[in-house]
């Protein structure tokens, strides 16, 4: 099945699983590439202007990327 997402006091989850992973993706200003986050589970706070990525996290921009079980950053 596919993705699903919800909202809950001012936070956004999205879930998906290791093989199909929840997506975000963010053009963060006009001269870089986007931004692409994966997980298994991806929370946004939207009061603390904050990602997190829950396991199976990936971060890729451009030819850098990031792997870890949980990635936390500011947006």
């Amino acid at each position: 099945t596919g993705m699903k997402a919800w909202m809950l006091e001012k936070k956004i989850e999205l879930l998906g699983t290791s093989k199909n992973p929840a997506h975000y993706r963010e053009k963060t200003g006009a001269d870089t590439a986007l931004l692409h986050a994966y997980a298994n589970n991806i929370q946004y706070d939207h009061k603390k202007h904050v990602m997190t990525l829950l396991q199976n996290a990936k971060l890729i921009r451009g030819k850098e990327s990031l792997k870890a079980p949980v990635i936390q950053y500011d947006t």
